[in-house]
């Protein structure tokens, strides 16, 4: 009767699990009364009772999921996908694929959808390239066994050369700590790839501010030229130096320019 309610062996109160007094009660049950209580306990658990859904099935529904034998509405097929670790980007997403492909996972059970998502993502882990694009949308680069780490200094040194950046950088794998490589444990690959071109990007990035910088410093000694000494002109290249260390507001140097140069064209 418990089989034939469609609950599994795997929930909490398959009979053959239960304490002897409620066994005893349940033999003192007739045979109808019996099979409205597991199919009950089936309905509830698909009526969103999550005590009935352990006690039947032995699984709480992920979020989303409403019925354990489908169908299932694809923010459920969505919420198992992303508790595989799996991504957005991974070519078998629920969003991407075939109204085929929704009508099979429609006649799955919830743990036999988590199993195929599961799986996929363990097979990209062991050098399947196809489960890779499937969960990730990606190929590991050559040296990354695992997309979520921990990764080697040859999968790293991979990442780091695919960026367009050089042995000599001081961020190089082979010339960081064991402590920097362990903390990029858990990222995943694309966002330690992402993580390496930000360093191209701040590299640029601060090479533009000193451009900024420099163009602001001449405008200021040509706008103050005409009243600044030699000593006032030595005084202005002290100023730009601690404006460099220091990352003073462009207004701030101009007008710091301005004052010292005055003030030491009066006294000179």
């Amino acid at each position: 009767m418990w089989n034939t309610a469609t609950c599994l062996p795997e929930g909490f109160h398959y009979p053959e699990k239960l304490p002897s007094d409620r066994l005893e009660e349940m033999d003192n049950m007739n045979i109808r009364k019996l099979t409205h209580l597991f199919n009950s306990t089936k309905s509830s658990a698909d009526n969103g009772n999550v005590g009935n859904q352990t006690n039947c099935f032995g699984i709480e529904y992920p979020l989303h999921c409403t019925k354990y034998y489908g169908p299932h509405p694809l923010d459920c097929l969505i919420t198992i996908w992303d508790s595989a670790r799996c991504l957005i980007e991974g070519h078998k997403h629920p969003n991407k694929i075939s109204d085929e492909e929704l009508d099979r996972h429609n006649n799955m059970n919830l743990r036999e959808l988590a199993d195929e998502f599961n799986a996929t993502k363990s097979n990209a882990d062991n050098s399947d390239i196809p489960s890779q694009f499937l969960c990730f949308g990606l190929e590991y680069p050559s040296g990354c066994n695992l997309y979520y780490g921990p990764y080697s200094v040859s999968c790293l040194e991979t990442i780091w050369i695919s960026v367009k950046c050089l042995p000599e950088g001081s961020e190089f794998p082979t010339k960081l700590t064991v402590q920097k490589i362990d903390s990029f444990n858990g990222m995943g690959l694309r966002f330690v790839t992402s993580f390496l071109l930000s360093l191209i990007f701040q590299m640029f990035g601060n090479f533009f501010i000193v451009i900024l910088h420099l163009m602001t410093y001449f405008k200021a000694l040509l706008s103050v030229s005409s009243r600044c000494t030699a000593s006032g002109f030595l005084q202005t290249n002290t100023i730009f130096l601690k404006f460099i260390t220091t990352r003073l507001r462009v207004y701030d140097l101009i007008y710091t320019i301005q004052y010292f140069c005055c003030i030491l064209s009066v006294f000179i």
